[in-house]
C-alpha cells in the first residue's frame, strides 16, 4: 500500500494549529490547492469527533466530480504529552483505500505536523500505473501546498 508522508514545523503553538484544523470549514478550504476543483458539502456532527463524517466533492481527471465522503475513525486533542491526532478514513471516494492521519507535537512555541497517508489507488494494475505516472505526484503536491499554507498562516506570511 502506498504512503505520502508530510512534515513541517509551524511557527505556533499546538493550541492554534490544532483549533484552526478543528474548523474544518475554514481549515479545509484554504487548504485545497488553487488547481483543484473540490468543494465541501458539509461535515458533522461538529466539533469534530470520532463519527464525524466529512462529505465532499471532487472532479477527477476523465471520470468528472465524484463524492468522497470521509470518517473520523480516530480522534485525540492535545494532551498532556502535548500531542493531539486525529485519523480520517475514506468510505467512498476516488481511492479504494484512503487512510489519513493527522498528526501534531508541541515542540516549545511550534508545532510539528505531519501528515501520513495510507491509500490504494481504484482500478487494481491500471490504478497501479497511475500511481506511478501521475496520481503520487499528485499528492505530493497537495500536501506540499497544504503544509506550505499552514506555516503561512500562522507566520503572517500570504495569509488568506
Amino acid at each position: 500500500m502506498p504512503t505520502v508522508e508530510y512534515t513541517t514545523r509551524v511557527p505556533a503553538p499546538l493550541a492554534d494549529v490544532w483549533a484552526w484544523h478543528e474548523d474544518i470549514y475554514d481549515a479545509f478550504l484554504a487548504l485545497v490547492p488553487p488547481d483543484q476543483q473540490v468543494e465541501l458539502v458539509k461535515a458533522e456532527p461538529l466539533p469534530p469527533r470520532v463519527g464525524t463524517i466529512v462529505e465532499i466533492k471532487t472532479k477527477v481527471p476523465v471520470l468528472g466530480w465524484k463524492p468522497w465522503i470521509a470518517e473520523y475513525v480516530g480522534h485525540e486533542p492535545p494532551n498532556e504529552n502535548g500531542e493531539a491526532w486525529f485519523i480520517d478514513r475514506s468510505n467512498e471516494g476516488p481511492f479504494k483505500h484512503w487512510n489519513h492521519k493527522h498528526h501534531f507535537k508541541s515542540e516549545g512555541n511550534e508545532t510539528v505536523l505531519t501528515d501520513s497517508i495510507h491509500y490504494t489507488p481504484p482500478f487494481g494494475p491500471i490504478g497501479w500505473v497511475a500511481d506511478k505516472l501521475l496520481i503520487r505526484r499528485q499528492l505530493n503536491a497537495m500536501f506540499a501546498y497544504r503544509h506550505k499554507v499552514t506555516r503561512e498562516k500562522f507566520s503572517g506570511v500570504g495569509s488568506r
